[in-house]
């Protein structure tokens, strides 16, 4: 059979030489659309050792285990995603994506460099106690799994949750931007009706459960309407009320 460009037309995207298929059907995200969202979010070079991007919820590793939602091969540079229903949302699906990139850029680029690798093994080591004593250095349990999770687990929310990283840990933070993204940095907006916010919902939760004496409804009303200097003043106004 001549596999030939209508073969894959709608099944297939290329990003270099990665490849992208199978998302239509997790009616999500289609491969054009992560293909452009990988183009617009991940820096080239992160991407470059990685064969393809596949929705696989057949794929036998999710059968073997249930509860898995993506996973990175470091054999193959091969990333496969699970089957929509084991997300909590579109944001959780992108989210696991962006981690499982970030598994690439470990295992290629950046572990090539030895001193990298082991100042990000020192910080993850020293975020560790801080973690389990006061529930912040790791943006999530899964990351303080070992150094290679925090690694795609802070870069995944370098990416998709910069303020929920500098509230967990600005050092982590200004590695990822130093280090891993050559002073790139992002902006997360979040859109609540007509108002626009700056920090996301899940990172004003985390402030709030970490002591600051205001309620989610007062933080609303207070950012409401400002401009992104008032609405990055509020926030560091309440991240210091939550370390005190």
């Amino acid at each position: 059979m001549d596999f030939n460009k209508n073969f894959y037309e709608g099944m297939l995207e290329n990003l270099n030489e990665t490849q992208f298929s199978d998302f239509e059907q997790c009616n999500v995200i289609s491969n054009e659309g992560l293909h452009d969202y990988i183009m617009e979010v991940i820096p080239a070079s992160h991407i470059d050792e990685c064969r393809c991007i596949d929705y696989e919820p057949n794929d036998r590793i999710f059968k073997e285990y249930p509860t898995a939602l993506a996973y990175y091969n470091t054999l193959t540079n091969e990333i496969r995603v699970g089957d929509y229903s084991r997300f909590d949302s579109d944001e959780g699906f992108l989210d696991a994506i962006v981690h499982e990139v970030g598994h690439n850029e470990y295992n290629n680029d950046f572990s090539e460099n030895s001193a990298n690798v082991e100042r990000w093994n020192e910080l993850h080591n020293n975020s560790l106690e801080s973690y389990y004593t006061s529930g912040i250095g790791c943006v999530s349990d899964y990351a303080a799994t070992d150094a290679e999770e925090d690694f795609a687990e802070t870069y995944s929310a370098y990416i998709r949750d910069p303020e929920l990283l500098k509230f967990h840990n600005m050092e982590k933070y200004n590695f990822m931007r130093d280090v891993v993204f050559d002073g790139r940095e992002y902006r997360e907006t979040v859109y609540i009706g007509n108002d626009t916010f700056v920090t996301p919902p899940a990172t004003l939760q985390a402030v709030m459960n970490y002591g600051a004496n205001v309620s989610m409804e007062d933080f609303l009303e207070i950012t409401r309407g400002g401009n992104i200097d008032d609405i990055k003043n509020t926030i560091r106004c309440f991240d210091k009320v939550a370390a005190t």
